[in-house]
């Protein structure tokens, strides 16, 4: 996995250590949390079905600026692909966010990271994260973490 794969990757991370934030503009959480779990699950359809390529073009426009398709397809195989077939996935906690850290250079937005228990072929047990984001007038994926 190279280091701007590890990079992007760790942007999930980030919002592990989310914390209750006042909310900037009006929105209901639980319709946002909805969307970003659907959106989350659907693209992660993708990546379990090893269409990475689509995933890709199916990410937030920040993510993709960051990381080209091929970047992104090469992480993936060579991380994602040897766990083998997905076997269960269960939702481990969905939280909604209007800012992702604490930190000055933090935007503003609105966020659902989605965390889920998963078992695959050759992984026995793994945490995967999928953070979503609004944009646009729709939920998409600005970042995917598993370990």
């Amino acid at each position: 996995m190279t280091l701007k794969f590890a990079a992007i990757v760790a942007l999930a991370a980030l919002a592990l250590s989310l914390s209750a934030c006042p909310r900037r503009a009006s929105i209901n959480v639980d319709e946002a949390k909805a969307d970003g779990l659907k959106t989350a699950n659907q693209w992660l359809g993708l990546i379990d079905a090893g269409d990475y390529a689509k995933a890709w073009s199916e990410t937030a426009p920040g993510f993709r600026k960051e990381m080209s398709e091929s970047e992104w397809t090469r992480g993936l195989e060579g991380y994602r692909k040897p766990m083998g077939k997905m076997l269960e996935r269960k939702v481990a906690d969905e939280q909604y966010a209007n800012k992702l850290s604490d930190s000055p250079a933090s935007a503003w937005g609105n966020y659902v990271v989605v965390r889920y228990r998963s078992r695959f072929e050759h992984k026995n047990s793994a945490n995967e994260t999928v953070l979503t984001m609004l944009e646009g007038g729709r939920w998409v994926v600005a970042g995917y973490f598993i370990n």
